[in-house]
């Protein structure tokens, strides 16, 4: 979350599902399959650690397999919430930071965003070919907005560069990824996630990256000062004999950056997500 970046590793991610066009499956698999559960352990080679915490979660869906709800029994690493489904809107209900918005298009896209309350707020748009192509972003308290444009190869989204509209200061966010099809996991394994789209609910964003997301590197900048901070992420999964997922390691480094000199690596820490699957 860009705005919490410094408290990174008490950030929650969303335990994601989706809509009715499209099911968090495993694609190589004849068995259609959806995550009910997850664990999550933070920094777990430092279990007497302070920064050391666990948490899980279950996953309810409805009759038309939409995700219903999330039951979390720690917050700092999954976020509790309930949904409500209209054909314009959808609702996140959670547990401690009020309603978050989606507005939805004529073809079910989101259009706008809301969280926080109103404290953060964006507008989306499409391309001809449904991928997002434009989004501002408002911080409601500085009233600055973030303008990004994206760049996409081989139906993967590779970047994303942001300008503040009040002091220039810029952001550049570069992906990689893995041969294998993209499956539904966490939030914060979908690219979309590192714009402060937090909770990045499946199905509802248009044609987005094909591929398992591998890494990516966030880069701040100063346009004043030509200093600032990046954060890379890596992703690594393990799979089970039928291909499905049942475990992610986010690995993250986070470095200042300052001219003249070599960057300055603040921290790393990483995040293991263990999942369990419902299948038909």
């Amino acid at each position: 979350m860009k705005h919490a970046f410094y408290y990174l590793f008490f950030a929650v991610v969303l335990f994601s599902s989706c809509n009715k066009e499209k099911l968090p499956v495993d694609e190589t698999s004849e068995k259609k399959c959806r995550i009910v559960s997850a664990d999550m352990v933070f920094n777990p080679e430092k279990k007497t650690d302070a920064a050391y915490y666990t948490g899980s979660a279950i996953v309810n869906y409805d009759e038309k397999s939409n995700i219903k709800s999330i039951i979390s029994t720690q917050d700092s690493a999954f976020r509790s919430f309930s949904v409500l489904f209209t054909a314009t809107q959808l609702t996140l209900k959670t547990k401690y930071n009020g309603d978050w918005i989606y507005k939805l298009d004529g073809q079910g896209r989101v259009i706008y965003v809301e969280f926080y309350n109103g404290a953060i707020k964006a507008n989306l748009a499409y391309n001809a070919d449904g991928y997002l192509s434009s989004l501002i972003k408002t911080d409601s308290y500085s009233g600055s907005q973030m303008s990004y444009t994206f760049n996409y190869a081989d139906g993967n989204l590779i970047k994303a560069t942001g300008v503040n509209s009040l002091n220039g200061n810029t952001e550049t966010l570069e992906y990689t990824y893995t041969n294998d099809i993209a499956i539904d996991l966490t939030s914060n394994a979908n690219p979309l996630y590192y714009l402060e789209i937090n909770e990045v609910i499946p199905g509802f964003f248009g044609k987005t990256s094909k591929n398992q997301l591998s890494s990516v590197k966030q880069t701040s900048m100063s346009k004043n000062y030509g200093s600032g901070y990046s954060f890379s992420y890596s992703f690594l999964h393990t799979r089970d004999s039928e291909g499905k997922i049942t475990s992610m390691k986010i690995g993250t480094i986070y470095a200042e950056i300052n001219p003249g000199v070599p960057n300055y690596i603040r921290g790393s820490w990483n995040s293991v997500y263990n999942f369990k699957y419902q299948c038909d």
